[in-house]
């Protein structure tokens, strides 16, 4: 499990910290004092770290790509060579500790869209996107664009500073978070922010995507 970014910022604060350095920095700039220490931290939680470091970081650059890539930041190792790497990479943490963590806060709001489901079924809907009448076997719950689950989720991590590294998450076939208060809150949040619909499917692969 990997330590927490920067102990004294919240992922949020970080994250604007990162936006204002590539906004105001020069390409060629080295990074000094507390920007290169916050650069370097970061770089510790990026799912490749051992990698990019390779032999040992001796300093970090902004580099201007211009229109194609624009501004990022770039590892200069102490042989000399020098690489890339993505800062929201660092900040959203490991791919499959991201899964879980989705996963864990669709559990948290399963009642409430199943219920929403229900709900809608009494009043004989129509699939919006396909004309087709819809049943509890074949409609699904659909978060309308462009408040997807996935944005809902990553809004929600941003407001509350949660560094998902750190959050355990149990459960093998159905995942639930071990400390319930981040799922009453994800729940909380979910309600006051998500548009549900019911739709067809099929329609949910593809027109809703």
């Amino acid at each position: 499990m990997k330590k927490q970014i920067f102990p004294s910022m919240t992922k949020d604060a970080i994250q604007k910290r990162i936006s204002w350095i590539l906004k105001n920095y020069a390409g060629g700039t080295f990074l000094e004092g507390m920007d290169e220490k916050l650069a370097l931290a970061l770089l510790d939680n990026h799912p490749n770290a051992a990698e990019k470091k390779g032999c040992g970081v001796k300093t970090i650059m902004i580099v201007d790509d211009g229109p194609r890539r624009g501004k990022h930041f770039e590892i200069h190792r102490i042989d000399g060579s020098h690489i890339d790497f993505s800062y929201r990479a660092c900040l959203r943490g490991s791919t499959k500790q991201l899964d879980r963590f989705r996963l864990a806060c669709r559990t948290a709001v399963k009642h409430d869209t199943m219920g929403f489901r229900d709900e809608a079924l009494k009043g004989n809907p129509v699939c919006r996107h396909r004309g087709i009448p819809l049943t509890k076997e074949n409609s699904i719950v659909d978060h309308v664009k462009p408040k997807t689950f996935n944005m809902l989720v990553a809004n929600f991590v941003g407001k509350e500073g949660i560094d998902i590294d750190h959050v355990e998450i149990g459960g093998d076939m159905l995942r639930e978070f071990i400390d319930q208060s981040i799922a009453r809150k994800f729940r909380k949040y979910h309600n006051e922010n998500a548009t549900l619909e019911l739709v067809y499917w099929e329609a949910n692969n593809e027109e809703c995507r």
